[in-house]
């Protein structure tokens, strides 16, 4: 519909107006404009935080990975759920009247909580690293059993946490769809985000962000 002033689209009324096609173009430039504007200063003012899934491990191999990790640290022990340490030995054992003892069956999730920051004398960055994940698994995994191990001997520090799938109330196995899987692992590396920031340090989970920015702007190329 052709006027002396502006087209309008022939578009569903919004709050009970009609949209020009002028506004509307205005509308979502401005809105690009603002999400790479925004997006921008996320990224210069705070860093990605980073979860990694390493591997879904049997008890055999749940064993190995965590004497890996134990070995590859500053100690000879593993801090447990309660923040107490523990050896390979003591955990395995605990550990294993939790198993189902079937072939091949995963029992535990091994994952890898990043930061990047660089080690120092006083191990600050380590302690701060240790606070948010705990208050992570606390959060997420506090009906779970699980090893934490701090690795500094690289020149960032990471936390490797291995999980007992086995819930401590029913035994009931730790289990994710692949859609789950998805929204559970954003929320849990929101979480980290918020805990690192309370810790001092500037993280931000810019996944979330862009998944927001891209999903409103096909609604509006709809």
């Amino acid at each position: 519909i052709k006027t002396n002033k502006v087209m309008f689209a022939e578009l569903p009324e919004v709050f009970n107006h009609f949209i020009s096609v002028r506004s509307f173009i205005s509308n979502y430039n401005n809105l690009q404009k603002n999400a790479k504007a925004k997006s921008s200063w996320i990224k210069d003012s705070s860093k990605q935080v980073v979860i990694k899934t390493l591997s879904n491990l049997d008890k055999i191999g749940a064993k190995n990975a965590l004497s890996y990790v134990i070995r590859n640290s500053d100690n000879n022990f593993a801090l447990n759920q309660d923040g107490e340490p523990q050896s390979l030995r003591e955990i395995m054992k605990d550990w294993s009247k939790d198993f189902t003892h079937k072939k091949n069956a995963k029992e535990v999730l091994h994952l890898a909580f990043c930061i990047d920051e660089q080690n120092d004398e006083y191990h600050t960055n380590e302690i701060k690293l240790k606070r948010a994940v705990e208050a992570v698994m606390q959060k997420n995994f506090f009906l779970y059993k699980y090893a934490m191990v701090i690795h500094s001997h690289q020149s960032k520090p990471h936390a490797h946490i291995l999980l007992n799938k086995n819930n401590i109330l029913d035994g009931q196995k730790f289990h994710l769809s692949n859609a789950e899987f998805k929204l559970f692992f954003n929320q849990l590396r929101n979480d980290f985000a918020m805990a690192l920031n309370t810790q001092g340090l500037k993280y931000h989970n810019h996944y979330k962000i862009e998944q927001d920015l891209n999903k409103i702007q096909n609604q509006i190329k709809e």
